[in-house]
């Protein structure tokens, strides 16, 4: 699969970037530290992940939990044996709730954002746990996600949302 660079890509590298500064773990390091729950990755390959914004929400909460971020309640990888799919799922399923989202109302929430999803690929994307953590950033432009406060400002989420309106 080949990368498109977006204004949300960019945005989804920025945030991993910054985690990574402020917890002052190298690409070498978060290797070793991926490699302690379970996530075997060359330097390189997540090196390019993280550059080019192009990865799974999955991934991203790993990346949390490796490094050893504060993490969220919801974000805690429980004791019985849920994936990290299982969670990312959980929690988009959650703030959908929360914010009395159906599919087919946030697929045309989206297309307002130039973003144009079916409600049926969000609900095969976001059942499977498998979507990427732009689609978790594009989520909080509709319907502010508080857990990802911690690593992204609201503000940047809007002005993303607003600049992909302008370059699409």
């Amino acid at each position: 699969m080949s990368h498109v660079d977006t204004a949300w890509t960019r945005l989804a590298s920025r945030t991993a970037r910054g985690l990574l500064v402020r917890k002052g773990v190298s690409y070498e390091q978060l290797v070793d530290c991926l490699a302690a729950v379970s996530l075997k990755e060359s330097v390189r390959a997540v090196e390019g992940k993280v550059q080019r914004g192009s990865f799974r929400c999955s991934f991203f909460f790993q990346l949390l939990s490796a490094v050893q971020a504060d993490l969220p309640d919801e974000l805690v990888l429980p004791k019985r044996r849920e994936s990290w799919e299982d969670v990312c799922s959980r929690t988009f399923l959650r703030e959908l709730e929360a914010h009395g989202l159906t599919y087919t109302v946030l697929a045309k929430r989206f297309l307002k954002l130039g973003l144009e999803v079916s409600a049926t690929q969000l609900e095969q994307q976001i059942l499977s746990g498998s979507f990427p953590f732009t689609l978790l950033l594009q989520l909080s432009a509709v319907a502010p996600v508080t857990m990802l406060q911690r690593f992204v400002d609201q503000t940047d989420i809007e002005k993303t949302a607003q600049q992909h309106v302008h370059d699409g």
